[in-house]
């Protein structure tokens, strides 16, 4: 299980983002279960924006809501509350995953930003990634410099996952 540390947030932190809410924190002051925080929430909201008809992502693949992929068919339809418990429900998933692949302490907020690439490029990318490899050797900064990696859709760098991917980074330097 991966290990979360609490960072304190600077007084006069003045960022645009939505403000985070703290995890839960043991009497140690350590965070002890992975839990996405806002941030990452809006990030992926804002990216994927919802759509309640099924539609093809770039990859062709049947996606609905917030980017959901499982079990999606050509002509499905649903609604709002919908699309929020597919998106909670991905996130569990993903939290879980990236709690067994994470081998050294993070703060709420790269967990969170490795959350968000992890949504939108896969976990199975996720794990074979430089990302990943670089972070579990402890090498925060060069996990960092990684997220502008994956830029590209169809082979060509896409604008929006640019957008994204700077998003995502300073989330995770936050």
């Amino acid at each position: 299980m991966v290990v979360l540390q609490q960072k304190k947030r600077s007084t006069d932190d003045n960022s645009a983002s939505s403000p985070v809410l703290p995890a839960p924190l043991t009497t140690d002051g350590v965070i002890q279960a992975g839990t996405t925080n806002q941030a990452c929430i809006d990030i992926i909201k804002q990216s994927e924006g919802v759509r309640l008809n099924a539609y093809r992502g770039p990859a062709g693949h049947w996606l609905i809501g917030y980017g959901h992929k499982a079990d999606v068919t050509q002509g499905m339809k649903i609604n709002v509350q919908q699309a929020e418990t597919l998106l909670k429900t991905d996130l569990i998933k993903i939290e879980e995953q990236m709690g067994k692949l994470v081998k050294v302490p993070v703060s709420n907020n790269q967990f969170s930003a490795l959350v968000c690439l992890g949504y939108n490029i896969g976990m199975g990318n996720l794990y074979k990634s430089t990302l990943l490899r670089t972070l579990n050797k402890g090498d925060y900064a060069g996990a960092s410099d990684q997220f502008s990696v994956w830029r590209k859709a169809g082979g060509k760098i896409n604008s929006h996952l640019v957008a994204r991917r700077a998003k995502e980074q300073r989330l995770f330097n936050q």
